[in-house]
């Protein structure tokens, strides 16, 4: 896969914001599921949850779930998600329970090796 853009990092609890966690082999070790997700629901425009705790992939209606992220990330989101969405990419959040980090990375059409992901 292509380089992966660190969006947006945070921290579930009220702690200071840390340095981005590099979560690529997690991203690879999901990557067909992410997939699979992405073309069953494209149409809805989801974005997508790795549980790595649980071992899961979901999606989410993308404006519920980004609204209930903190204040200081929520508009920021927001706008990436249109911004990649538009190009045809997706929004793929990790979810790391045991070190308190909720971490987004987007995904182009062209870093995915294709024209576009929706039809």
């Amino acid at each position: 896969m292509a380089d992966r853009t660190v969006l947006i990092t945070e921290i579930i609890s009220d702690l200071e914001v840390s340095m981005p966690r590099d979560y690529s082999p997690e991203i690879n070790e999901f990557w067909p599921t992410i997939m699979l997700a992405w073309k069953e629901h494209a149409e809805k425009r989801p974005v997508i949850e790795c549980d790595l705790a649980n071992k899961t992939v979901a999606t989410y209606p993308a404006k519920e779930y980004i609204d209930a992220l903190s204040e200081r990330t929520r508009e920021t989101t927001h706008i990436e998600f249109d911004r990649v969405i538009k190009k045809g990419g997706i929004m793929v959040f990790i979810r790391d329970n045991k070190n308190r980090i909720i971490q987004s990375y987007t995904f182009s059409s062209s870093e995915l090796g294709q024209e576009e992901l929706m039809t």
